[in-house]
Protein backbone atom coordinates (compact mmCIF):
# COMPACT_ATOMS: atom_id res chain seq x y z
CA UNK A 1 0.00 0.00 0.00
CA UNK A 2 1.44 3.38 -0.96
CA UNK A 3 1.53 5.68 2.06
CA UNK A 4 -0.68 8.78 0.99
CA UNK A 5 -0.02 10.74 4.70
CA UNK A 6 1.02 14.25 3.32
CA UNK A 7 2.52 16.54 5.88
CA UNK A 8 -0.66 17.78 7.64
CA UNK A 9 -2.41 14.99 7.86
CA UNK A 10 1.00 13.20 8.93
CA UNK A 11 1.48 16.41 12.26
CA UNK A 12 -2.73 15.85 12.71
CA UNK A 13 -1.75 12.63 13.69
CA UNK A 14 1.02 13.58 15.71
CA UNK A 15 -0.95 15.28 18.06
CA UNK A 16 -4.35 13.21 17.97
CA UNK A 17 -1.43 10.57 19.36
CA UNK A 18 -0.40 12.58 21.90
CA UNK A 19 -3.51 13.09 23.12
CA UNK A 20 -2.62 16.99 24.19
CA UNK A 21 -4.75 18.92 22.24
CA UNK A 22 -8.41 19.05 21.20
CA UNK A 23 -9.63 18.17 17.64
CA UNK A 24 -10.32 21.87 17.19
CA UNK A 25 -6.87 23.33 18.22
CA UNK A 26 -5.29 20.92 16.02
CA UNK A 27 -6.85 21.79 12.95
CA UNK A 28 -6.40 25.32 13.87
CA UNK A 29 -2.40 24.45 14.68
CA UNK A 30 -2.29 22.71 11.08
CA UNK A 31 -4.19 24.86 9.10
CA UNK A 32 -7.24 23.02 7.95
CA UNK A 33 -10.88 23.51 9.06
CA UNK A 34 -12.41 21.09 11.67
CA UNK A 35 -14.76 19.47 9.03
CA UNK A 36 -11.68 18.64 7.33
CA UNK A 37 -9.95 16.33 10.31
CA UNK A 38 -13.45 15.06 11.04
CA UNK A 39 -13.62 13.36 7.36
CA UNK A 40 -10.04 13.08 7.56
CA UNK A 41 -10.73 10.70 10.87
CA UNK A 42 -13.21 8.70 8.80
CA UNK A 43 -10.81 7.66 6.00
CA UNK A 44 -9.46 4.41 6.32
CA UNK A 45 -6.00 5.25 5.66
CA UNK A 46 -5.64 7.91 8.16
CA UNK A 47 -7.49 5.69 10.51
CA UNK A 48 -5.05 2.92 9.80
CA UNK A 49 -1.73 5.22 10.31
CA UNK A 50 -3.55 7.25 13.62
CA UNK A 51 -3.85 3.72 14.54
CA UNK A 52 -0.34 2.39 13.84
CA UNK A 53 1.76 5.49 15.37
CA UNK A 54 -0.90 5.29 18.54
CA UNK A 55 0.87 1.55 19.13
CA UNK A 56 4.43 2.56 18.36
CA UNK A 57 3.73 5.64 21.12
CA UNK A 58 2.12 3.44 23.90
CA UNK A 59 5.43 0.96 22.96
CA UNK A 60 8.10 3.35 23.53
CA UNK A 61 6.35 5.20 26.40
CA UNK A 62 5.74 1.66 28.15
CA UNK A 63 9.44 0.99 27.74
CA UNK A 64 10.22 4.36 28.62
CA UNK A 65 8.24 3.97 31.71
CA UNK A 66 9.87 0.30 32.78
CA UNK A 67 13.48 1.85 32.20
CA UNK A 68 12.79 4.22 34.68
CA UNK A 69 11.59 2.18 37.05
CA UNK A 70 14.16 -0.40 36.75
CA UNK A 71 16.41 2.61 37.97
CA UNK A 72 14.61 2.97 41.05
CA UNK A 73 13.69 -0.75 41.82
CA UNK A 74 16.67 -1.21 44.20
CA UNK A 75 15.58 1.50 46.23
CA UNK A 76 11.80 0.44 45.94
CA UNK A 77 12.87 -2.59 47.61
CA UNK A 78 15.14 -1.09 50.06
CA UNK A 79 11.89 1.04 51.48
CA UNK A 80 9.77 -1.85 51.54
CA UNK A 81 12.26 -4.07 53.65
CA UNK A 82 12.70 -0.99 55.45
CA UNK A 83 8.64 -0.36 56.23
CA UNK A 84 8.44 -4.44 56.72
CA UNK A 85 11.26 -3.94 59.58
CA UNK A 86 10.79 -0.71 61.46
CA UNK A 87 8.84 -0.96 64.75
CA UNK A 88 7.61 2.27 64.69
CA UNK A 89 5.52 1.72 61.41
CA UNK A 90 1.88 0.01 62.88
CA UNK A 91 2.16 -3.75 62.83
CA UNK A 92 -0.42 -3.95 60.21
CA UNK A 93 1.24 -2.10 57.52
CA UNK A 94 4.82 -4.00 58.20
CA UNK A 95 2.61 -6.69 58.06
CA UNK A 96 1.33 -5.69 54.33
CA UNK A 97 4.96 -4.91 53.45
CA UNK A 98 6.11 -8.21 54.42
CA UNK A 99 3.63 -10.14 52.50
CA UNK A 100 4.23 -7.94 49.65
CA UNK A 101 7.70 -9.28 49.66
CA UNK A 102 6.94 -12.89 50.59
CA UNK A 103 4.22 -12.90 47.57
CA UNK A 104 6.83 -10.96 44.91
CA UNK A 105 9.21 -13.81 45.92
CA UNK A 106 7.23 -17.06 46.03
CA UNK A 107 4.04 -16.22 44.17
CA UNK A 108 0.80 -14.61 45.77
CA UNK A 109 -1.57 -17.37 47.85
CA UNK A 110 -4.64 -18.04 45.89
CA UNK A 111 -6.54 -18.18 48.74
CA UNK A 112 -7.17 -16.15 51.89
CA UNK A 113 -8.48 -17.70 55.08
CA UNK A 114 -10.25 -16.27 57.41
CA UNK A 115 -9.57 -16.20 61.17
CA UNK A 116 -12.31 -16.03 63.91
CA UNK A 117 -11.03 -15.72 67.39
CA UNK A 118 -14.35 -16.21 68.90
CA UNK A 119 -16.21 -18.76 69.77
CA UNK A 120 -14.99 -22.15 71.50
CA UNK A 121 -11.19 -22.87 71.28
CA UNK A 122 -10.83 -25.51 73.54
CA UNK A 123 -10.92 -28.24 70.80
CA UNK A 124 -8.10 -26.34 68.94
CA UNK A 125 -4.36 -27.76 69.31
CA UNK A 126 -1.97 -24.29 69.19
CA UNK A 127 0.07 -23.97 66.15
CA UNK A 128 3.35 -24.08 66.40
CA UNK A 129 5.06 -21.04 64.67
CA UNK A 130 8.44 -22.40 64.81
CA UNK A 131 6.94 -25.49 63.00
CA UNK A 132 5.37 -23.70 60.12
CA UNK A 133 8.25 -21.76 59.36
CA UNK A 134 10.55 -24.36 59.35
CA UNK A 135 8.25 -26.29 56.92
CA UNK A 136 8.19 -23.43 55.11
CA UNK A 137 11.97 -23.19 54.59
CA UNK A 138 12.12 -26.87 53.63
CA UNK A 139 9.11 -26.41 51.20
CA UNK A 140 11.20 -23.20 49.21
CA UNK A 141 14.71 -25.41 49.22
CA UNK A 142 12.79 -27.97 47.00
CA UNK A 143 11.62 -25.08 44.53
Amino acid sequence: MINLIDKQKSEAINYLVEGLKTREEIAKIIGVGERTLYRWLKDTEFKAECQKRAELFENDLLRESQSLLKHKLGSAIDNIVEIANNPKIKEETRLKANQYLVDRVLGNTTTKIEQNNKGDNKDKQPVDIDKVLENIKEQTKDN
